[in-house]
């Protein structure tokens, strides 16, 4: 029976307000400190049910007894039972928050028990797993905590889960049993770490397991196809042994944690996530084809050392406030390009990292959505709104400006003191400013006032550059030059062309080939695109024929995305059908799946059948899941098309997040436009809801599916009227909306449709 707390009901204006302010956890930090949780969930099998837990949190209260505000997301209808230092307590729920009053709390050590039913929206349940994603400030809805980044914790788990499941969690497994059909399993405390990091996966998984050197790094997966994992297992572990051991001799500290174990997930929101002892990834970022092209094997190693990065930098030492969640980014990106570089000698670094980082830092900068690199945050429920390429791209330019400022030993030296200092803390950007400048001969004040502080790219020279850096560059400027209104977009286009025939870099080639297909879709109108798009598919098919093994793919890729011609569309079917082999290329399932859904968006006869005959030959459940939720989105029938666009009005119907963003994707392709077009403003709608119960980097990525190709009036119109109308979107949401509206309005300004 809940039990509300008298003093409090009397006293509404000490309420706090929704998530957690900047002044409640400045508040809390001063008065708390030494929090540990001890945790137990129970997990049914059906998914139906919820999950229940049990919360212990011990903690030192310095001040006079005050009130104590914990976090919990759920609803006053989610706490059975609060007890604080063995007493049954009075307790408010409010705002998302459990109040404790005074009267219970002592000065120095208190105990508060909490029985709670975890809320889902960061429980991301299947009927076969389930995995937590708590960042950046979800972990209140799975259990009562204080959930801000400076009040880092020791956890303890038990789980309780159905007999033939297994689970990974931050922890080392210290035991377990089995009794009537469940399975219990406990996880001991590692080295305390920020609410954000907590984690626990639980299913049926398989595991594999490698030793080197006293260290065993274990995955745990879901792919049922051996040969297709196996293909890709040794480099997963050697990727990591060889980041653990670049990290601890880069930095002078041993890896930090007890245990390093990961998860494999289908549909992960994320690329990666870094949670100690129990790293999420993607599945399908870590297990390629047989014989990847060597920019996804580069991809794929640049995660893993980024994610490992992440132990040290984030996890070891860890920002006070999320408005510094860039440093923890920049520091991971940036190390993970150093890990990667000797791997991979046959590779030119300094055209990758030209290519990763300034076309999408300048995507933003250009626009009127730019920002500092620091941003401010009054409340962690707004912190997903500070993720973009501002900090995954931006700042990583900055920090090698910063570097070549430094010099790279004293650059080094800085860091291993930022380490060592802040070991198992927290700290922000001005620690680490004032560490760097006692180990530079220059003032970095006015550096930082420009570059962390202020907007702006700085220009790009080719001096100094080697000969392919320096060509792409130039490829930049042109691109730039063009989206600023330079030249007509006609003789862009075919010098894109002639660029595409005549480049020998593949990476290159591959940027090239994302400026044509952006052209194409959002600059020309459907009258150009006919005209243009005979001798643009005997183009890419050229290459797709021409090109090596491991490149074909991404021919076949965009030769997929810009087929219009009905010969086009024949030949594509016809290699799905078998009938037409290219030498050297291989279809796995998900590549068939894509390829498929370019024909089901161009109403080929024979897409459904394709689609239907892989959905039945696949024996992998998660993929059967995928192609099941994402056939509406590709139907021929709009009003199914229109059905599932609805149906994302629910955040239900949001998971997994990759599949909705691709299914918005498809909605809103360009051959749909004509039906799509009215549906920008009931998207734009959802946006701040999307922000609420989405992960960090949905709003952004919702945005992107929803402005997908799209150049015309109609569409500038909706999202102009949605932003002058809707004066309480947040700031940073506003920015967001701009950040991914800039090309198509560049695109209707070019095409002289801009209303």
């Amino acid at each position: 029976m809940t039990v509300f707390c008298a003093s409090c009901q009397n006293n509404q204006s000490r309420a706090p307000e929704e998530g957690v302010s900047q002044e409640l956890a400045r508040q809390r930090h001063n008065q708390i400190s030494r929090p540990a949780y001890d945790l137990s969930f129970h997990i049914p099998a059906s998914q139906a049910e919820p999950v229940t837990g049990t919360a212990t949190i011990t903690f030192t209260h310095h001040d006079d007894p005050k009130d104590v505000i914990l976090d919990f997301d759920g609803g006053s209808d989610h706490i059975h039972q609060v007890k604080v230092n063995g007493e049954t307590a009075d307790y408010e729920v409010v705002n998302g928050h459990l109040l404790l009053p005074r009267s219970f709390i002592r000065q120095g050590q208190n105990r508060v028990f909490v029985k709670f039913t975890s809320g889902d929206q960061a429980m991301n349940r299947s009927e076969e797993f389930l995995y937590t994603l708590v960042v950046p400030d979800r972990a209140s809805t799975v259990f009562p905590c204080f959930d801000q980044p400076d009040l880092k914790a020791a956890f303890s788990v038990k789980l309780e889960l159905p007999e033939t499941w297994t689970a990974i969690a931050n922890g080392e497994l210290t035991r377990e049993q089995k009794q009537n059909g469940r399975r219990t399993m406990i996880f001991s405390p590692d080295q305390p770490v920020s609410t954000y990091l907590f984690a626990f996966a639980a299913g049926v998984f398989q595991t594999e397991s490698m030793t080197r050197k006293n260290r065993t790094i274990t995955i745990f997966h879901r792919e049922e196809r051996g040969d297709r994992l196996q293909a890709s297992l040794d480099d997963i572990f050697e990727l990591h042994f060889s980041a653990l051991d670049w990290l601890e001799n880069y930095t002078g500290i041993p890896y930090p944690f007890a245990r390093f174990e990961m998860a494999l997930l289908p549909g992960f929101q994320y690329s990666g996530m870094e949670h100690p002892g129990a790293v999420w990834y993607r599945d399908n970022r870590l297990i390629l084809d047989e014989e990847p092209a060597i920019t996804e094997s580069l991809s794929r190693a640049a995660l893993i050392a980024h994610e490992t990065a992440h132990m040290w930098f984030g996890n070891l030492v860890t920002m006070e406030w999320f408005d510094d969640v860039w440093l923890k980014e920049v520091f991971a990106g940036f190390m993970a390009d150093k890990i990667t570089h000797p791997q991979y000698p046959e590779i030119n670094h300094e055209l990758e990292f030209f290519l990763t980082h300034y076309p999408r830092a300048l995507a933003v900068d250009r626009s009127r959505g730019t920002h500092p690199i620091k941003q401010e945050l009054e409340n962690l429920k707004l912190a997903g709104t500070l993720y973009g390429a501002i900090i995954y791209n931006k700042a990583p330019i900055v920090f090698r400006n910063l570097e070549e400022l430094m010099g790279e030993e004293n650059f080094r030296r800085a860091v291993q003191e930022y380490l060592h200092t802040y070991a198992m803390d927290n700290a922000d950007w001005d620690d680490l400013a004032k560490i760097l400048n006692r180990h530079s001969e220059q003032d970095l004040e006015q550096w930082s006032e420009r570059w962390i502080y202020g907007t702006g790219m700085p220009e790009i020279s080719t001096e100094g550059m080697d000969e392919e850096t320096a060509r792409a560059a130039r490829y930049l400027k042109m691109h730039e030059g063009f989206l600023d209104g330079e030249g007509d977009v006609y003789t862009y286009f075919r010098e894109l062309k002639a660029q595409i025939r005549r480049e020998e870099n593949h990476r290159i080639t591959n940027y090239l080939l994302h400026n044509l297909d952006e052209v194409f879709w959002r600059f020309f109108d459907q009258d150009d695109r006919m005209r243009h798009a005979k001798a643009l598919e005997s183009l890419l098919w050229d290459k797709v024929q021409q090109s090596q093994a491991s490149d074909k793919n991404t021919y076949l890729g965009y030769y997929a995305s810009v087929i219009l011609t009905d010969s086009g569309a024949d030949r594509l079917a016809d290699l799905l059908e078998g009938s037409l082999e290219i030498p050297g290329l291989s279809l796995p399932e998900e590549r068939r799946f894509n390829l498929i859904a370019a024909l089901k968006l161009r109403d080929h006869p024979e897409a459904s059948r394709l689609l239907q005959e892989l959905k039945e030959h696949t024996s992998n459940t998660d993929r059967q899941r995928r192609i099941a939720f994402l056939q509406p989105a590709l139907s021929d029938d709009p009003s199914v098309r229109e059905a599932f666009f609805h149906g994302l009005a629910d955040p239900a119907n949001r998971r997994p997040e990759p599949w909705a963003l691709e299914g918005l994707s498809y909605f809103h392709h360009p051959l749909r436009h004509s039906h799509s077009v009215e549906f920008i403003t009931p998207g734009l709608e959802l946006l701040e809801e999307v922000q609420k119960t989405g992960d960090i980097f949905f709003p952004l990525r919702w945005l992107d599916a929803t402005f997908n190709g799209y150049g015309c009036q109609k569409s500038v119109a909706a999202t102009r009227d949605f932003l002058e109308q809707d004066t309480g979107l947040h700031p940073n949401l506003h920015l967001k909306t701009l950040q991914a509206a800039d090309l198509m309005f560049r695109a209707a300004s070019r095409r002289g449709d801009s209303g």
